[in-house]
C-alpha cells in the first residue's frame, strides 16, 4: 500500500511538473509566434536606416569610380541577384551618353558583364 501511495504521489509531481513545462514552453512559442508575425513589436528592434537609393550615371569619367564603388556594394556584390537583375539596376541607373552607350544590348544575364565592361571604357 505504501509502494502504490508513492507511485500515486510521484505521479501527481510529474504531472504537475510536465503541466508546468508545457505552460512555459507553449507561451514562448506564442511569444515567437507573435514577434515573426509582427517584428515591429519587439523591443529589441533594431532602428530601421532608409534605402540607400543608386545614383544616376550620366557617362562622365569623373563620376564614373563613386558610382561604380556604389554600385558593386549595394547590387553587384550581392550573391542572391542574378545577372539579369544586375543588368536591370545598373540600366535603370544610367542617364544620357552612358544609357546611350548600352541601349543597343538586349536586356539578359549574358549581356551584364559586357555592359560592365563598356560602361568601365566610356
Amino acid at each position: 500500500m505504501v509502494t502504490a501511495e508513492m507511485e500515486s504521489e510521484e505521479r501527481m509531481k510529474f504531472a504537475a511538473l510536465y503541466l508546468d513545462v508545457k505552460a512555459k514552453l507553449t507561451r514562448q512559442m506564442n511569444s515567437i509566434r507573435r514577434l515573426e508575425s509582427n517584428p515591429r513589436s519587439s523591443s529589441t528592434r533594431k532602428t530601421r536606416l532608409p534605402e540607400i537609393q543608386l545614383p544616376k550615371f550620366g557617362g562622365a569619367y569623373a563620376d564614373w569610380p563613386n558610382f561604380f564603388s556604389l554600385f558593386s556594394t549595394i547590387v553587384d556584390s550581392r550573391t542572391d541577384l542574378s545577372d539579369l537583375e544586375k543588368f536591370h539596376h545598373l540600366r535603370s541607373s544610367l542617364t544620357s551618353a552612358a544609357l546611350d552607350t548600352i541601349s543597343s544590348l538586349e536586356l539578359n544575364e549574358t549581356n551584364y558583364m559586357e555592359v560592365v565592361k563598356l560602361l568601365k571604357n566610356c
